[in-house]
């Protein structure tokens, strides 16, 4: 292992560096872990004393970040070395012997396995995109969400009128500055998927560029570009944080809020039938303010900062005469996933109905969340079946984007490489069981769904993927 003393002096910290620089990684958290509940943790490659700009990881569902800083009290964790103590019987970290199990277990060799069921985060020839972002905003069409959901209650019309203004301009600024130049990158490791899609130090994944771009009415990469930086500076959960805007700005299109009340000057266009690009920057600029407000917990970003489903209930008794009046309440134009008396997730960026479902761990895509016509009881089943797969990459370590191969692979390579014969899917079954009697008692049950919007996602659903989907006679 790399030796490295350590000391303070004079009030700045120095080091001695044995042998060579050690490579390291820092986990920490922003200032929205120590005031809300959806902060995130953050962590980079440090090599070679530099940081890889724009290539960075991000712990965010649930709140990790707040976990760690509010009940733990730790801001920060370094870890590294170069010590590696595992020994194998088949050294499954040779690429060549890799190739060589890969050959005779699976007929292909190991890096044509990968990247052909990787595509995606590669490159899709089909599209010309590639990546979360850039393939999903490609394939999703009058799918894709925007303006807090809203576009669910839109006609087929409407909703290809909006998802033009993506294609020509949001999705083309992606695939002219990163596709076409081939701006890729890797979070480190020796990977043939190069996943990282890099714009000057911005890294671009769907549901952060989703979540504060169309769905928070902003349909322009350069001001997606610093509402995302903002909120990542702060340290807050991306895609928990735009669904805190997206409901916000909605609000305070709808009246039920006023943008002096949160200390917003930028005007909000939120109005998904009489849209145009121009108002992006806008949209923007009250993401960003918002960001600060509930980081910091000033003002009205005190109540926010408790989460959608507390910060809904709460609104909705401040402005009880307002609302009375309107007829819309705030807790009518939120999304989630309620678990127990508070606790609550925002969805995944996906018009389907598995993102509602009352799974034990939601958010993180344990879950079926392909569009599909499946019966209720199918549908359930399909979503448990795909959460003890998926919980395959957490159990491993194995980066989610590679489950098309080490799904199918894991327990060949842990028995060759470490003579360990397990059946990935029993254990991985009985952990899920685990994590739901976790759940029972600390009191987060599933909670049928509250808000109106949400029972609209499902409501306007139903005929949507008849049509795509019809029935067999």
């Amino acid at each position: 292992m790399v030796s490295t003393v350590w000391s303070l002096q004079q009030g700045h910290l120095s080091g001695t560096v044995f042998y060579k620089y050690m490579d390291f990684r820092i986990l920490t958290v922003g200032q929205a872990s120590l005031n809300t509940n959806f902060g995130a943790i953050g962590s980079t490659v440090i090599r070679n004393e530099k940081f890889r700009v724009g290539v960075d990881d991000w712990a965010g569902r649930g709140g990790f970040g707040s976990l760690m800083a509010q009940a733990h009290r730790t801001v920060a964790i370094a870890f590294g070395g170069t010590y590696d103590s595992k020994s194998f019987n088949e050294n499954i970290k040779d690429i060549k012997i890799a190739n060589k199990i890969f050959q005779e277990e699976f007929h292909e060799k190991y890096t044509d396995y990968v990247i052909r069921t990787g595509k995606k985060y590669r490159y899709d020839e089909h599209v010309k995109s590639s990546g979360t972002f850039g393939v999903n905003m490609s394939v999703l069409g009058e799918w894709l969400l925007s303006f807090n959901w809203e576009t669910v209650n839109l006609s087929g019309s409407e909703r290809k009128s909006l998802y033009a203004l993506v294609k020509s301009h949001y999705l083309k600024q992606f695939n002219e500055e990163i596709v076409e130049p081939r701006t890729f990158a890797t979070c480190g490791e020796p990977c043939p998927l190069t996943c990282k899609k890099i714009y000057h130090e911005h890294k671009k994944d769907y549901e952060p560029y989703e979540a504060l771009g169309p769905n928070s009415g902003i349909f322009d990469q350069r001001d997606a570009e610093k509402a995302v930086k903002e909120v990542e500076v702060m340290g807050f959960d991306a895609i928990e944080f735009g669904n805190v805007s997206s409901w916000i700005l909605e609000c305070i299109y709808k009246g039920l809020l006023r943008k002096e009340e949160l200390g917003l000057e930028a005007d909000v266009e939120f109005d998904p039938r009489n849209y145009k690009i121009e108002f992006s920057q806008g949209n923007a600029k009250a993401v960003i303010k918002l960001a600060e407000l509930v980081a910091y917990g000033e003002g009205m970003g005190a109540i926010l900062a408790m989460g959608v489903r507390v910060a809904a209930k709460e609104l909705d008794k401040q402005f009880a005469e307002r609302v009375k009046s309107f007829g819309n309440t705030f807790v009518d134009s939120t999304l989630y996933i309620p678990y127990g008396k508070i606790g609550c997730m925002s969805p995944i960026q996906y018009w389907v109905p598995e993102a509602f479902v009352p799974m034990p761990i939601q958010g993180k895509y344990l879950t079926n969340y392909t569009i599909n016509s499946l019966p209720p009881r199918e549908l359930g089943k399909s979503c448990a079946e795909r959460a003890i797969k998926e919980l395959y990459s957490e159990e491993m370590g194995v980066c989610r984007f590679h489950r098309g191969w080490t799904e199918k692979t894991v327990e060949t390579l842990l028995r060759r490489g470490r003579s360990i014969n397990i059946n990935l899917y029993e254990h991985c079954r009985g952990l899920m069981q685990k994590i739901v009697e976790y759940d029972r008692k600390a009191n987060q049950y599933p909670v049928f769904w509250e808000t109106k919007k949400t029972k609209d996602v499902i409501r306007t659903y139903l005929p949507e993927v008849r049509k795509k989907m019809p029935a067999e006679n």
